[in-house]
Parts: structure tokens; sequence; C-alpha cells
């Protein structure tokens, strides 16, 4: 029986998510679990999870299946980093099956942020793991959880990796999950670099592909790909942490107190490393502008004990030495699986059709609407003369940036607008499309029928007026943004 969908993706390189679902899967029953997996599933069959591999593209939510009695959905990353995912997370909120959505607390105040906000509301449990110094983000759906660190860890365990690996106890050791060719390729160069100044330390290194032994080039120690208790020993056993632009691992590493150096490039959320807390920007360097003050940064941290010493210090002001988030996380899931379903937060289906440079016209106020499908039209009108039709020279002109909305200082701008181009000179593309041009009105029409409240403006109105005038109750007028009365829709209905 499967009470437990844990929904994920990855490969070679990009293992964090999956890596933070079976932590988590690993405090549950194995015949309970079940993985949904996107691309290579090969870590999770080696945790002995039974996984499903799915496509990445487009599926109907209305075609997701779930198993029979699963209890709880749990996505190990938000659900709009894959179309799959979001396909499965509609499904789940339609068949009434409660979600769980975990993730990482990058700052303060994130959750009240467009993505996370309007995704919290609409899931029964958010769980983020964060250090303690950002504890005061939770309520009653919104849980903030210590870094996943499943282990009690030991003085021997220092012993048990200088002995394990040959090197000297008095020695410094950098350790660098490598599996990232780019990175691997990095940490190498640094560590060879840094051999010309210095003798009595190591790097060891996470391969980046199949390594069945342990490789020795000089300082650099290259190891097999490493998880689990061996993962977290080394992690407790080094000195400095290298780390590629993934937030598990610098987590993870800060909440050890360690010394924390950022090589690989970030995903495109971290990008623009304003978006993370400032607190956490001057632990990890992130003012740092190239490889030679990267380099730099990190060989005074290993020849300069005193300084070394100093950043130590100052990341113990970041956690409290709380660890173990994942079993954490599956205790909130199990309590979650007993109690009543989160009150969803449900906003009115609202249309808005937007004709030509409208779409620039009402970018704020796009921004600031909740669940608006922007319509768009891009297509030829009447410049002074009625019969003459042409598309505006000024859109010809924009770009695809043009069209994205920017919300102001949120972690992750989101946009969505659907939008119909056409001939530059009147509406000559319909021969490109002879038999599907019903489909296109029919699917227009869907569109409108699913609204609670349609947004249209005049130039709108000249266009759409046959279409609306059975949806008077439901039009509001664009210029202003009041509602349309039925004597204000004749004025529009021989137009």
């Amino acid at each position: 029986m499967i009470k437990y969908l844990f929904i994920t993706y990855g490969q070679a390189g990009w293992r964090g998510v999956q890596m933070r679902a079976l932590r988590i899967a690993n405090y549950f029953n194995k015949s309970e679990v079940l993985f949904w997996n996107l691309y290579d599933s090969s870590l999770i069959e080696e945790w002995g999870f039974a996984v499903e591999n799915k496509p990445s593209g487009l599926v109907l939510s209305n075609d997701i299946v779930f198993p029979k009695e699963t209890e709880v959905v749990i996505f190990a990353d938000i659900p709009t980093n894959e179309f799959f995912q979001y396909s499965v997370y509609q499904a789940a909120i339609q068949k009434k099956i409660k979600i769980v959505i975990c993730d990482q607390l990058y700052r303060r105040e994130q959750m009240k942020e467009g993505v996370f906000k309007m995704l919290a509301e609409n899931c029964d449990l958010f769980l983020l793991n964060s250090l303690s110094f950002l504890n005061n983000e939770s309520n009653s759906n919104i849980k903030i959880l210590p870094p996943q660190i499943e282990h009690n860890f030991k003085k021997k365990d220092k012993n048990y990796i200088c002995q394990k690996y040959g090197i000297p106890l008095n020695a410094t050791i950098l350790f660098g999950s490598g599996y990232h060719p780019r990175l691997y390729k990095k940490i190498k160069l640094f560590t060879q670099r840094l051999s010309v100044y210095y003798k009595q330390f190591y790097t060891i290194v996470s391969a980046p592909k199949s390594l069945q032994k342990v490789k020795k080039e000089g300082h650099l120690i290259t190891i097999p790909f490493v998880n689990g208790e061996e993962y977290f020993k080394l992690l407790y056993a080094v000195d400095i942490v290298l780390v590629k632009f993934g937030f598990l691992q610098i987590l993870e590493s800060l909440a050890l107190n360690k010394p924390t150096v950022v090589l690989g490039e970030a995903g495109k959320l971290l990008q623009d490393k304003s978006v993370i807390d400032p607190t956490l920007r001057r632990a990890l360097k992130l003012n740092l502008k190239n490889d030679d003050e990267l380099f730099n940064y990190l060989k005074k941290l290993v020849i300069d004990q005193s300084y070394r010493k100093k950043v130590i210090q100052e990341n113990k002001k970041l956690h409290n030495g709380v660890f173990f988030g994942a079993k954490k996380a599956a205790s909130e899931i199990k309590k979650l699986v007993e109690n009543k379903q989160f009150l969803r937060k449900i906003y009115p289906n609202k249309i808005a059709i937007l004709i030509n440079q409208e779409i620039f016209e009402y970018k704020q106020w796009l921004a600031e609407e909740k669940n608006i499908y922007p319509l768009c039209i891009l297509w030829s009108m009447p410049n002074g003369l009625e019969v003459i039709k042409r598309l505006p020279k000024p859109l010809l002109n924009k770009t695809v940036k043009d069209f994205q909305i920017k919300q102001k200082d949120e972690i992750l701008p989101h946009s969505f607008k659907n939008i119909f181009i056409f001939s530059p000179r009147k509406y000559d593309g319909f021969t490109s499309i002879p038999s599907w041009y019903n489909h296109w009105l029919e699917q227009i029409h869907s569109s409108i029928l699913k609204a609670d409240e349609i947004y249209i403006s005049k130039d709108g109105l000249k266009i759409f007026n046959g279409m609306l005038n059975s949806f008077k109750d439901r039009l509001k007028l664009l210029d202003n943004k009041i509602k349309i009365t039925n004597d204000s829709f004749s004025n529009y209905s021989s137009l």
C-alpha cells in the first residue's frame, strides 16, 4: 500500500532534490513509499525505494492516476520546476489529496512573496530547511526545519576519515562534492595551485563519474560518490568545504560551522545574489568577483589558521546546533496524514483580454492581480482609417524580455501570457490555418467561459463584442477597472 508519493528529479551533477526526498523517505516504511522521478533514477534505486520514471514534458492533470491508497503527495522541490510536477500538483488539488512541498529558506519574508505564497496557500504543509537565525518564519502550514544532517557525530569520526584516506591528523582537509564535472575540474585546479604555497593539506573530492576505488594524485584524493552517513562523517571531519551553488550543501556545511567556499554556478533562482539573506551572503563571501579572488580567499583559509578560526566563530552565530531536519520533516508529514486537510485559498478565475500595447499599459496591474489569465492579441488595428489595418510598429521592435513581468525584489519572478501574433497586414495569417480557424475561436471561447471575471478595454470590445454578448454580468472595463453594467455594455453592442 502506497501512502507516501514523492515527486523528484535528478541526474549526474544535480542530486540535491533526490537527496532531500530520500533522507525523509528513509524514516518511513519502504513498502509505503513510491517515487515518481524525472530523468535518472539510479540513486533512488540504490537506496532501495520503489521508483517509476516519468516523462518530463506536458501531461494533462486529468490523466494523472495516483496509486489507490495515496495519503499524501510530497514534492521535494517547488512543483513549478517541471511541467510534469505541476500537472501532479494540480491533479492532487483536484482530487483532494494532501500536498507537502519541501524547499529551503533563502531569506526573511520569503514565504510572503508571489510564487512561494501562492504555493503555500494551496498545499497542506510547506517544509523549509533553514539555519536557526531565520527560525521565525513558521505559521500554521509553514514549518521551518533544521538542515538535513542525519547523523550523531563523534570525535572519532575525524580519526576514521584520516585513517581511511591516509591523511595525517594535523593536516588541513578540504572536501568538495565534485560530482558535477565543471566543479571537479575547478577543485582539481585550485588544489594544484594551493600546493605551490602550502604542503600540509589534502583535498577530498567525490568523483564526477563512476569510480570504483580511491585515486590519489598529490594533494588530491578522489573518492567514489558518497552519501548517507559516510557523507556526514566527511563533512564533520574536514576543515573547509567547497560546494557547487546548491543550497542543500550550503546549509549543511554552515550548520556545522565550516568555512564554506562556493565554486559552482547557481541555478536561475540564485544567480542574482541579492535574493539571499545578507547574513548568508557575508558568510559565503558572495561578493567575490572571479576565480582569482575565490582562490585567494581559499588560500587564506588554508594557510592562516587564526583567520579560519575567526570565520568559524562567525559561522557559529548562524545555527544553534540542531540537526535531523529529515527526521523532523517525516514526523510533520506523519502528523499531517492523521489530521484534516488544510483549508486552501480559492481565488476567482479572471481573464484579461489585452490588445497590442495594452499588454504593457497594464503590466503593473497584471503583476498585482491574483489568478488572472492574460489572453493577449497582437494584430493589425485601424490607424485613423478603418480599412487600413497594420501591426503597430512599436510592437514589432519588442523582445521576449519585454513581455515578462518583473515583480519588485521577489526571489522568483513569475509571468505567464497567452499571446497570439498575427500578420503585419490585416488577418492574412488565417490562410495558414484554414481548418483550424474555428478551433482557435473555440479555444478563446473556452477560456472566457471558465472566467468568473472578464477584463477588457473599449478597443477589445470592438473586436470581441459578438463573443462576449452573453457574458455581460462578468465584464469589467479595463480603462478604469469598473464593472460594466448592462446599460454601459449596450453602448458598445453596435460596434
